[in-house]
């Protein structure tokens, strides 16, 4: 029987690299289709280049592995997400459904089916409510997501230990490098992309690292980057890049200029420009492939010298950045005093 036509209805797109539990939510699904909705899986199969028994196959964990997994998973997303508009009447009802659909499709594949998910929590969630406060559209976040994802190494000038002024100081000697992970919204399920921000000062050991969570914000020209430091102090941080969306960018951005507020170790205050680079691929790496990289990329943050940073950048990013920073040393505390400043 010839299969009716379904409108097609666009959604962000599958996943880049899908998750154990992403399968696990769309063999869930297509299961919920073929038994309670009647949607064969031939009838799944007929807009892809797979073949029925490759998607039974899948439904059932069969063998099937890597990038032929990461394939079928693609391909039959998008399939999916165009014949369950038919059936959004049985489906409304179906919270358990609505969730794996959102966790597939997203937020905006169910707003164009006029659905609306219950919130459970029993409150709003943070980065909603900024979302909504902002005027923040799907559209913009969604370049924020294609453009920023991935891992970022973020520098700025040190200041020595023991000084008073650190504009004083005639040439750039030492940066301070952190590590920052902008993840897309569907690692935790966010209306807006969040952040991990790793940043360890003057002398530290692993086990003095510092991380920062929170939220990226894009506001006019810039993206903000709203956290909090983990710990007992409850000091917000905030970062702010020059940024413009464009909708023609084909390749992620390489690199990123702005001003950060953050504490330091001794969680006084520190006003600094920064300059921000791309891991480049980072934002296509899943599992323990990303994982190994961020935590190699953890084991090097810190103090550094220059020369550290040279080994990081091109040769005409290492001057720019080594001229950019050298005009623009930190500025630490509300007021200045000596013996307060050597945390990096």
């Amino acid at each position: 029987m010839a299969n009716k036509a379904s409108p097609v209805v666009p959604f962000v797109g599958p996943k880049p690299v899908a998750t154990p539990e992403d399968h696990l939510a769309l063999r869930a699904l297509l299961k919920y289709m073929s038994g309670a909705l009647g949607i064969q899986y031939k009838v799944v199969c007929l807009e892809t280049t797979f073949a029925e028994n490759d998607l039974k196959a899948y439904a059932n964990e069969k063998a099937l592995r890597g990038q032929r997994q990461q394939a079928i998973f693609e391909a039959v997303s998008v399939s999916a997400a165009k014949l369950l508009p038919t059936h959004v009447r049985r489906i409304r009802d179906k919270s358990y459904i609505l969730h794996i659909a959102r966790e597939l499709f997203g937020d905006t594949w169910l707003k164009q089916q006029g659905i609306e998910i219950p919130d459970t929590t029993g409150e709003v969630a943070i980065d909603r409510s900024l979302a909504a406060w902002l005027g923040v559209s799907e559209e913009e976040t969604a370049d924020v997501e294609r453009d920023l994802s991935g891992l970022w190494r973020v520098v700025r000038a040190s200041s020595p230990p023991g000084r008073v002024d650190a504009g004083s100081q005639s040439e750039l000697a030492e940066i301070n490098y952190s590590l920052l992970n902008i993840r897309p919204r569907h690692v935790g399920g966010n209306t807006l992309c969040d952040f991990y921000w790793y940043y360890r000062g003057r002398g530290g050991e692993s086990g003095d690292e510092r991380v920062s969570e929170g939220f990226v914000i894009p506001t006019a020209d810039r993206v903000e980057f709203l956290a909090k430091p983990s710990g007992r102090f409850n000091m917000l941080s905030l970062m702010a890049w020059s940024y413009a969306t464009n909708p023609d960018r084909q390749n992620h951005i390489p690199v990123a200029n702005g001003i950060a507020l953050t504490t330091n170790s001794s969680n006084n205050p520190v006003g600094a420009h920064v300059r921000a680079f791309f891991i480049a691929n980072s934002d296509k790496l899943g599992g323990e492939e990303f994982k190994t990289l961020r935590d190699l990329e953890r084991a090097d943050i810190g103090v550094k010298s220059t020369s550290f940073l040279a080994g990081l950048i091109s040769a005409d990013q290492y001057q720019r950045t080594v001229d950019h920073l050298q005009r623009s040393k930190p500025i630490i505390g509300f007021v200045p005093f000596r013996g307060n400043n050597n945390d990096g």
